[in-house]
């Protein structure tokens, strides 16, 4: 079920696993991540504003919908954000990132 999927997705539900939430096979295909948090599915949302700890979605120019995913581990005053994100440049590492972002989806975090 997770052929031709991107690690990034795989990263994040490990993370999300790490943090407490269950494994979803989903989260490692960045767009049922953005339908399942726009379906509100188990309590995940969809939102234009960051919280740290949301799932942030990234659409790169001549891409797919949703290209690629990280986590918000930082907000900024100016809008930007700090992410932790896998397979970006073939490794785990932290980016200032704010642009190309389609959009976060919160995990049910109690």
């Amino acid at each position: 079920g997770t052929e031709g999927a991107h690690w990034c997705g795989a990263f994040v539900n490990a993370c999300l696993v790490k943090a407490g939430l269950p494994s979803r096979d989903w989260l490692r295909y960045t767009p049922s991540i953005v339908n399942n948090a726009k379906a509100g599915l188990e309590g995940w949302s969809w939102h234009s504003r960051p919280h740290v700890g949301d799932l942030v979605l990234f659409n790169w120019p001549g891409g797919d919908f949703v290209d690629h995913v990280g986590i918000v581990v930082q907000v900024n005053a100016d809008g930007s954000v700090k992410t932790v994100e896998g397979n970006f440049q073939d490794r785990v590492g932290y980016w200032p990132r704010k642009s190309y972002i389609l959009g976060y989806a919160r995990p049910p975090w109690k």
